[in-house]
């Protein structure tokens, strides 16, 4: 019921980061991990903080989310400036929910987060820094950090030089008595020279350690500040193949079947029978061998498998199960007796069983996903990955050992080299059978530390995992009817249909009568196949099983399971009263929800969330002066989304007090703005702001669509999403539309004391959306400059780059040249550019007269250009350019020719009078 968090110790670089070295992790985010390891869905975030570089709190903050939000993972990086304090938290709520954080490189415990720092008794430095020759050199500033489990905490500091032993020695215990913390260090002999060579910082009391390597710890000192892990790492998955029964794939229907090469396989059960020899192999002297031929019936096939199991003295039978509703038996089952277990192994070399048979053998595994993890040997700071890849399956459990052991052993640098490690199968029940795998350092001081690279929970060994929260139960229907003499006789035809919270159902039917008019007597084996292959069939979410009621050693009652857990998980019987025969009632059957249980001041809280799934805030806090135990447990019931109660409920000396009190909201204030899409429709987003606690100054914000919008009314009327009234929808049916249609809509704000945002603590993210035929659509919200004052609400959007469709009406030019269109929705856009042209001799242009000109040798090649840019002059748009004649220099011009024109005229006057005055004289 709670959500997955990792929360960092204090961070020392508020003013600012510069990574001592590149750091490198991951995070993962795994759902059904507890039930169906990673098999369902499991997605990868790696952060990367370079050296050097320096990064403020919103920088940290924006790298990490963005990795986590463009890898589809559903979480989110906080940083609390009052506790100053990293976190990762999920968003998804429930025991199903699991986040990893694996270190890939670089001093990640800067960022105050420590993978695998589970804390320690004690640490050693590794075998590659040698402390046996003094003095000791330190070429890089070193800083750590060393704290107990009592809360105290001291740091060291070496300034690069040389030291001796001693020095070193002083200089971290003088550090841990002035921090109180309860913790010594010390040099010790490795390698029996009697000469000390290994730094060791071990825990006094009873007390644990946890070290952070601040600068340069494990490369100057040979210290590795994770936990170093154990000699010994145990699988928690059940290799030893035992199944309550196997189905075949194949249909045997018609008849005669063909079996095309001979099939070979043993059948063991949990008592060993059908193998007495050796437990951990088959007995190949007892195996089941089905010759090749093609004239089989399904009595023939059935009949050899079980005579040599009733031979064998196995308590398992096979039969043909009819699975279509046809009235023939056409797939083959070999199941365990009630309540037993079995093994099937082929032992044809070919898996004839498959391939004849369509039946798997249970000791055949391959993995769901490829597989991959390092082996990390701290005192030699070495570390080597082992791949279980997929196409290397199948596996059972002795190849699945020799796979990894071969990875081990193979020489350096791929692997460590014979004599580091064993891979071994243990017996882990007891029962003969090697069923647990486990890897183990040959020599006993030694540890041994795996990281997850992929899907090392496949294998059932962990490394960085964190998982909150603890799950509820699944439905189950116990029927009424006591089963332990193995035999029931329906006086009729019984039938009834089983539905899983999925919708999925099917019909499970038990005739009274067989073709011969006999009476049919069923075995608890044969109703529990009958039902089992029909659920298996349509693919309903339950399973049958018998349990033992009265411990008496006989499975006397019929249970019907849900697959999952849940409150809203349920089972349903539905049919007429003939069911009443096999003690089954109808009616629809629910699982309990999850439960989380954590102590906080001496007190056990309980949280538990109701019939419908609901997330709590992310912070709860309860601050107690109780003593510790006085009080013996408190649960607090959480309300549906839409409940108005909240009940707080203790229980002191086994006397019970309860206090309920109304769900009270904070002030609510609305905005709205306009959103279009990529294809200009207009779409209503609804910005909802509630003050949800005034002591931290927290505000809640969620975007919603407009009620009326398009994509609203579409979702509400999609009969898959199961809106009782589109027309009238709830608050909830609302809630669930803009859920499923905007992403990261919701988020929360933190003030300062001074009414300005504080953006470190605040959660703000992009919201997504796509409506139906439009592009995705991303609001970015910039809430920078959102206040808090004492002053009436008031929001609203300053700044918003999307418009509706529009047509154009008008160009107009501009200085620049540009060409700009005006459309009918207001928007200005430019559709094309007005290029000028310049020459280098502009007088060398060739005149072609009407005031046009030609480029010549003499102008040089036209150099076109922008407006305004360079040389190029500016457009004066929207103007006629009038005559470019002087006026008056013309005017004079004209004077000066007129009266040149006259002078001129005179000379030609007197000229004429003087020739004129020549010729009188002469006469």
């Amino acid at each position: 019921g709670t959500q997955p968090k990792f929360a960092g110790v204090p961070w020392k670089f508020e003013s600012g980061w510069q990574p001592s070295n590149n750091v490198s992790f991951q995070i993962s985010e795994v759902q059904n991990l507890n039930t169906q390891p990673l098999l369902t869905r499991e997605n990868r975030a790696t952060t990367t903080f370079t050296a050097g570089n320096t990064y403020s709190t919103s920088d940290i903050k924006s790298i990490i989310n963005t990795a986590l939000k463009n890898n589809g993972i559903n979480a989110q990086a906080q940083y609390d400036s009052v506790l100053k304090q990293w976190s990762i938290l999920s968003n998804n709520v429930g025991s199903g929910n699991t986040l990893m954080m694996d270190n890939i490189s670089g001093p990640m415990a800067e960022l105050g987060f420590e993978v695998g720092n589970s804390g320690g008794t004690e640490y050693f430095s590794n075998y590659g820094v040698s402390y046996a020759v003094e003095p000791f050199n330190i070429a890089e500033p070193v800083i750590f950090q060393v704290s107990d489990s009592t809360g105290h905490s001291a740091t060291v500091k070496f300034s690069p030089g040389t030291y001796t032993r001693n020095q070193m020695q002083s200089t971290i215990q003088n550090s841990l008595v002035t921090a109180n913390v309860t913790a010594q260090a010390a040099f010790v002999d490795s390698d029996g020279d009697t000469v000390p060579d290994r730094l060791k910082i071990t825990a006094n009391g009873g007390t644990s350690l946890q070290i952070t390597d601040v600068q340069n710890l494990q490369s100057q000192m040979g210290l590795n500040p994770l936990t170093l892990g154990s000699n010994t790492s145990k699988s928690t998955i059940d290799f030893g193949s035992f199944v309550g029964g196997l189905t075949s794939s194949r249909s045997f229907s018609p008849e005669p079947i063909n079996i095309a090469n001979e099939v070979r396989f043993t059948v063991e059960d949990q008592y060993l029978n059908g193998n007495e020899d050796d437990p951990a192999t088959p007995g190949l002297e007892n195996e089941i061998v089905i010759p090749t031929g093609n004239s089989y019936t399904r009595n023939d096939i059935r009949d050899i498998i079980q005579n040599r199991l009733t031979a064998m003295n196995i308590t398992a039978q096979a039969v043909f199960v009819d699975t279509d509703a046809d009235g023939i038996p056409n797939q083959l089952q070999i199941n365990g007796l009630t309540g037993e277990q079995i093994r099937v192994s082929d032992t044809s070399g070919v898996n004839t069983l498959t391939s004849e048979l369509g039946i798997t053998p249970s000791n055949q595994w391959t993995p769901a996903r490829d597989i991959a993890f390092s082996i990390y040997r701290p005192d030699w700071n070495t570390s080597i990955t082992v791949n279980v890849p997929t196409a290397g399956g199948p596996f059972n459990a002795e190849s699945l050992r020799a796979t990894i052991q071969n990875a081990i052993d193979a020489p350096e640098p791929g692997g460590f080299g014979p004599g580091v490690a064993a891979v071994e199968l243990l017996d882990k029940n007891g029962d003969g059978v090697q069923d647990q795998l486990q890897i183990r350092a040959i020599n006993p001081a030694e540890r041994l530390r795996f990281d997850n690279v992929q899907n090392i929970s496949l294998l059932g060994f962990t490394s960085g995992v964190s998982v909150s929260g603890s799950g509820g139960s699944a439905p189950q229907i116990f029927n009424g009817l006591d089963l332990s003499s193995d035999a029931w006789n329906p006086t009729s035809n019984v039938s009834f249909i089983i539905s899983d919270a999925e919708g999925h159902s099917t019909e499970v039917a038990f005739p009274d009568l067989d073709s011969s008019n006999n009476q049919i007597t069923y075995t608890r084996s044969a109703i529990l196949s009958t039902i089992n292959a029909q659920l298996v069939k349509d693919n309903v979410g339950v399973s049958a099983a018998y349990s033992d009621t009265n411990n008496d050693g006989i499975f006397d009652r019929l249970v019907l399971t849900g697959k999952q857990t849940g409150a809203g998980q349920r089972v349903t019987i539905s049919g007429d009263s003939s069911m009443g025969q096999l003690g089954l009632q109808q009616g629809s059957y629910y699982g309990t929800a999850p439960i989380g249980t954590f102590d906080q001041g001496g007190l056990k809280f309980t949280l538990t969330e109701g019939t419908d799934a609901w997330k709590p805030n992310e912070f709860l806090s309860f601050n107690t002066t109780a003593e510790r135990g006085s009080s013996s447990s408190v649960k607090i019931e959480l309300p549906k989304p839409d409940a108005e109660e909240l009940v707080f409920q203790t229980t002191v000396d086994n006397e019970t007090f309860k206090t309920t009190g109304a769900v009270n909201k904070g002030a609510i204030h609305t905005t709205s703005i306009s959103v279009f899409d990529s294809l200009g429709a207009n779409h209503e987003m609804v910005t909802e702001w509630e003050h949800t606690d005034k002591a931290t100054q927290e505000w809640r914000y969620k975007i919603s669509y407009g009620p009326n919008d398009p994509e609203i009314k579409a979702w509400l009327r999609d009969p898959a999403n199961g809106i009782t009234d589109p027309a009238l929808p709830s608050d909830r049916d609302l809630e669930r539309a803009n859920d499923k249609l905007l992403t990261s809509r919701k988020g929360f704000l933190y003030f300062q004391n001074n009414g300005k945002i504080d953006l470190a603590r605040s959660s703000i993210r992009d919201v997504e959306a796509t409506p139906a035929g439009s592009n995705p659509i991303k609001i970015k919200l910039d809430m920078a400059l959102a206040t808090q004052f004492d002053s009436p609400f008031t929001t609203k959007a300053r700044e918003q780059d999307g418009y509706e469709m529009g047509l154009l009406e008008t160009i107009y030019f501009e200085q620049d040249g540009t060409i700009r269109g005006v459309y009918s929705n207001g928007q200005k856009q430019p559709i094309g550019q007005l290029a000028l042209t310049t020459f280098n001799n502009p007088a060398g242009l060739e005149k072609k007269g009407k005031n046009l000109y030609e480029f010549s040798p003499n102008s040089g090649q036209p150099l076109i250009g922008k407006p305004g840019v360079g040389a190029y002059g500016l457009i004066v748009p929207g103007s006629l350019e009038m005559s470019n004649v002087d006026i008056a220099e013309e005017f004079t011009n004209m004077i000066i020719t007129q009266r040149a024109f006259q002078a001129n005229s005179r000379v030609i006057t007197t000229s004429d009078e003087i020739l004129q005055e020549v010729v009188n004289l002469k006469r």
